[in-house]
Protein backbone atom coordinates (compact mmCIF):
# COMPACT_ATOMS: atom_id res chain seq x y z
CA UNK A 1 0.00 0.00 0.00
CA UNK A 2 1.31 3.43 -0.89
CA UNK A 3 2.20 5.47 2.20
CA UNK A 4 0.03 8.53 2.63
CA UNK A 5 1.93 11.85 2.65
CA UNK A 6 2.09 13.86 5.86
CA UNK A 7 0.63 17.36 6.11
CA UNK A 8 2.85 19.88 7.90
CA UNK A 9 1.61 21.23 11.21
CA UNK A 10 3.46 23.74 13.38
CA UNK A 11 2.67 21.51 16.38
CA UNK A 12 4.97 18.81 15.00
CA UNK A 13 8.13 19.82 16.83
CA UNK A 14 9.98 16.52 17.21
CA UNK A 15 13.55 16.19 15.97
CA UNK A 16 12.42 15.08 12.53
CA UNK A 17 10.50 18.31 11.86
CA UNK A 18 12.53 21.26 13.16
CA UNK A 19 10.43 24.02 11.62
CA UNK A 20 11.72 26.82 13.81
CA UNK A 21 13.23 29.78 11.96
CA UNK A 22 16.97 29.93 11.42
CA UNK A 23 18.65 33.35 11.12
CA UNK A 24 21.75 33.99 9.03
CA UNK A 25 23.47 37.37 8.88
CA UNK A 26 24.50 38.89 5.55
CA UNK A 27 27.98 40.36 6.27
CA UNK A 28 28.61 44.09 5.84
CA UNK A 29 32.27 44.89 5.00
CA UNK A 30 32.30 48.53 6.12
CA UNK A 31 29.98 50.90 7.98
CA UNK A 32 30.75 54.25 6.35
CA UNK A 33 29.44 57.56 7.64
CA UNK A 34 27.25 59.40 5.17
CA UNK A 35 26.81 56.33 2.95
CA UNK A 36 23.63 54.25 2.93
CA UNK A 37 23.86 50.94 4.78
CA UNK A 38 21.65 47.88 4.39
CA UNK A 39 21.57 45.42 7.29
CA UNK A 40 20.15 42.05 6.25
CA UNK A 41 19.28 38.77 7.94
CA UNK A 42 18.10 35.73 5.99
CA UNK A 43 15.38 33.87 7.90
CA UNK A 44 14.57 30.35 6.73
CA UNK A 45 13.17 26.92 7.60
CA UNK A 46 9.99 28.03 9.38
CA UNK A 47 6.38 26.87 9.21
CA UNK A 48 3.69 28.19 9.26
CA UNK A 49 4.08 31.50 7.44
CA UNK A 50 3.70 33.58 10.59
CA UNK A 51 7.06 35.20 11.24
CA UNK A 52 7.24 38.69 12.78
CA UNK A 53 10.36 40.87 12.65
CA UNK A 54 11.16 43.90 14.82
CA UNK A 55 14.29 46.03 14.83
CA UNK A 56 15.84 47.57 17.94
CA UNK A 57 18.73 49.90 18.61
CA UNK A 58 20.86 49.91 21.74
CA UNK A 59 22.85 53.10 22.13
CA UNK A 60 26.39 52.87 23.44
CA UNK A 61 26.21 52.72 27.24
CA UNK A 62 22.40 52.48 27.29
CA UNK A 63 20.87 49.94 29.73
CA UNK A 64 18.24 48.74 27.24
CA UNK A 65 17.38 48.76 23.56
CA UNK A 66 14.66 50.86 21.92
CA UNK A 67 12.26 49.85 19.16
CA UNK A 68 13.14 51.27 15.73
CA UNK A 69 10.21 52.78 13.85
CA UNK A 70 9.91 53.05 10.09
CA UNK A 71 10.54 56.78 9.97
CA UNK A 72 13.22 59.44 10.29
CA UNK A 73 16.60 57.94 9.30
CA UNK A 74 15.39 54.32 9.28
CA UNK A 75 13.57 52.45 6.52
CA UNK A 76 12.29 48.96 7.35
CA UNK A 77 11.86 47.07 4.10
CA UNK A 78 9.27 44.42 3.28
CA UNK A 79 9.79 40.90 4.68
CA UNK A 80 7.29 38.94 2.57
CA UNK A 81 7.80 35.19 2.96
CA UNK A 82 8.61 32.91 0.03
CA UNK A 83 7.49 29.27 -0.06
CA UNK A 84 10.23 26.66 -0.44
CA UNK A 85 10.25 23.18 -2.01
CA UNK A 86 10.22 21.53 1.44
CA UNK A 87 6.99 23.43 2.28
CA UNK A 88 8.77 25.73 4.75
CA UNK A 89 9.12 29.47 4.27
CA UNK A 90 11.94 31.99 4.11
CA UNK A 91 12.30 35.76 4.02
CA UNK A 92 14.93 38.46 4.37
CA UNK A 93 14.71 41.09 7.11
CA UNK A 94 16.21 44.37 5.88
CA UNK A 95 16.91 47.69 7.56
CA UNK A 96 18.20 50.66 5.59
CA UNK A 97 19.78 53.76 7.13
CA UNK A 98 22.68 56.17 6.74
CA UNK A 99 25.07 56.00 9.71
CA UNK A 100 26.80 58.97 11.32
CA UNK A 101 29.48 59.11 14.00
CA UNK A 102 26.66 59.37 16.56
CA UNK A 103 25.99 55.69 15.81
CA UNK A 104 29.51 54.73 16.89
CA UNK A 105 29.42 51.84 19.37
CA UNK A 106 25.66 51.30 19.15
CA UNK A 107 24.03 47.96 18.28
CA UNK A 108 21.25 47.17 15.83
CA UNK A 109 19.23 44.13 16.90
CA UNK A 110 16.95 42.02 14.70
CA UNK A 111 14.29 40.19 16.75
CA UNK A 112 12.30 37.37 15.16
CA UNK A 113 9.07 35.92 16.59
CA UNK A 114 7.26 32.77 15.41
CA UNK A 115 4.60 30.40 16.89
CA UNK A 116 7.18 27.58 17.05
CA UNK A 117 9.41 29.60 19.40
CA UNK A 118 9.11 29.85 23.17
CA UNK A 119 11.23 33.01 23.07
CA UNK A 120 12.04 35.40 20.25
CA UNK A 121 15.34 34.94 18.41
CA UNK A 122 17.74 37.89 18.35
CA UNK A 123 20.75 38.71 16.24
CA UNK A 124 22.93 41.77 16.86
CA UNK A 125 25.11 43.74 14.50
CA UNK A 126 27.64 43.98 17.31
CA UNK A 127 29.01 47.37 18.26
CA UNK A 128 28.98 49.46 15.09
CA UNK A 129 32.42 50.70 14.06
CA UNK A 130 31.58 53.70 11.91
CA UNK A 131 34.32 54.80 9.52
CA UNK A 132 34.89 57.85 7.38
CA UNK A 133 36.35 56.97 3.98
CA UNK A 134 39.24 59.10 2.76
CA UNK A 135 38.56 61.67 0.07
CA UNK A 136 41.41 62.67 -2.24
CA UNK A 137 39.98 65.51 -4.31
CA UNK A 138 43.16 67.34 -5.34
CA UNK A 139 46.25 66.22 -7.25
CA UNK A 140 49.71 66.22 -5.70
CA UNK A 141 50.98 69.78 -5.33
CA UNK A 142 54.58 70.26 -6.50
CA UNK A 143 56.70 73.20 -5.30
CA UNK A 144 60.28 73.88 -6.40
CA UNK A 145 62.84 74.49 -3.66
CA UNK A 146 66.60 74.86 -3.35
CA UNK A 147 68.13 71.67 -4.76
CA UNK A 148 64.92 69.79 -4.01
CA UNK A 149 61.27 69.46 -4.92
CA UNK A 150 58.46 69.50 -2.37
CA UNK A 151 55.46 67.24 -2.92
CA UNK A 152 52.23 67.76 -0.94
CA UNK A 153 49.04 65.72 -0.78
CA UNK A 154 45.76 66.57 0.97
CA UNK A 155 43.57 63.72 2.25
CA UNK A 156 40.20 64.64 3.76
CA UNK A 157 37.28 63.49 5.91
CA UNK A 158 38.52 60.17 7.25
CA UNK A 159 37.76 58.44 10.56
CA UNK A 160 39.35 57.12 12.71
CA UNK A 161 42.58 59.11 12.67
CA UNK A 162 45.04 56.24 12.21
CA UNK A 163 46.48 56.39 8.71
CA UNK A 164 49.61 55.11 6.95
CA UNK A 165 51.17 57.27 4.22
CA UNK A 166 54.24 56.31 2.19
CA UNK A 167 56.11 58.33 -0.43
CA UNK A 168 58.13 56.46 -3.06
CA UNK A 169 60.57 57.43 -5.79
CA UNK A 170 60.40 55.16 -8.83
CA UNK A 171 63.23 55.04 -11.35
CA UNK A 172 63.52 52.15 -13.80
CA UNK A 173 63.98 49.09 -11.53
CA UNK A 174 64.78 51.05 -8.36
CA UNK A 175 62.25 52.00 -5.67
CA UNK A 176 63.23 54.38 -2.87
CA UNK A 177 61.22 55.41 0.19
CA UNK A 178 61.29 59.06 1.33
CA UNK A 179 60.42 60.45 4.78
CA UNK A 180 57.40 62.71 5.10
CA UNK A 181 55.76 65.03 7.60
CA UNK A 182 52.03 65.12 8.30
CA UNK A 183 49.86 67.93 9.62
CA UNK A 184 46.43 66.83 10.85
CA UNK A 185 43.32 68.96 11.28
CA UNK A 186 40.01 68.10 12.98
CA UNK A 187 36.82 68.79 11.03
CA UNK A 188 33.46 69.98 12.38
CA UNK A 189 31.90 66.55 11.77
CA UNK A 190 34.67 64.95 13.92
CA UNK A 191 36.46 63.47 10.92
CA UNK A 192 40.10 64.25 10.18
CA UNK A 193 42.12 65.68 7.31
CA UNK A 194 45.86 65.62 6.75
CA UNK A 195 48.44 67.31 4.55
CA UNK A 196 51.46 65.12 3.87
CA UNK A 197 54.69 66.75 2.66
CA UNK A 198 57.69 65.00 1.13
CA UNK A 199 60.97 66.51 -0.08
CA UNK A 200 62.96 64.83 -2.85
CA UNK A 201 66.60 65.83 -3.56
CA UNK A 202 67.45 67.25 -6.98
CA UNK A 203 69.98 64.49 -7.65
CA UNK A 204 67.19 61.91 -7.47
CA UNK A 205 64.93 63.98 -9.68
CA UNK A 206 67.51 63.76 -12.48
CA UNK A 207 67.39 59.98 -12.63
CA UNK A 208 65.98 58.57 -15.90
CA UNK A 209 62.20 58.14 -15.92
CA UNK A 210 61.96 59.27 -12.31
CA UNK A 211 58.47 59.41 -10.82
CA UNK A 212 57.13 60.22 -7.36
CA UNK A 213 54.28 58.11 -6.02
CA UNK A 214 52.36 58.34 -2.74
CA UNK A 215 50.22 55.57 -1.25
CA UNK A 216 47.90 55.55 1.75
CA UNK A 217 46.12 52.87 3.76
CA UNK A 218 43.17 53.25 6.11
CA UNK A 219 40.81 50.77 7.77
CA UNK A 220 37.87 52.10 5.74
CA UNK A 221 39.56 50.90 2.53
CA UNK A 222 39.93 47.39 1.13
CA UNK A 223 42.82 48.46 -1.12
CA UNK A 224 45.46 51.15 -0.78
CA UNK A 225 44.91 54.51 -2.47
CA UNK A 226 47.64 56.13 -4.58
CA UNK A 227 48.59 59.10 -6.70
CA UNK A 228 51.52 59.71 -9.05
CA UNK A 229 53.30 62.97 -9.90
CA UNK A 230 56.14 63.65 -12.32
CA UNK A 231 59.34 65.37 -11.21
CA UNK A 232 58.69 68.32 -13.56
CA UNK A 233 62.37 68.32 -14.52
Amino acid sequence: MKERGRVLSWRDQDNSFPWRPVIQEVPVPHVLMGQSLLLQYNISGYFPDAVTVHWYKKEKGAPASALIHNRDKYEILDTTSQGQLDSTYSCTARLHFTPTLKDQGSEIICRVEHPSLDEALERSSGHLRVQGKIKSRKPIKVTAGKEEMKYSLLLENFYPKDLHIEWLGLSEDVTQTYPSSEKYTNNIDKTHSVTSDCRVPEKDLKKPNFTVCVTWRHESMDDAGSRVASSLL
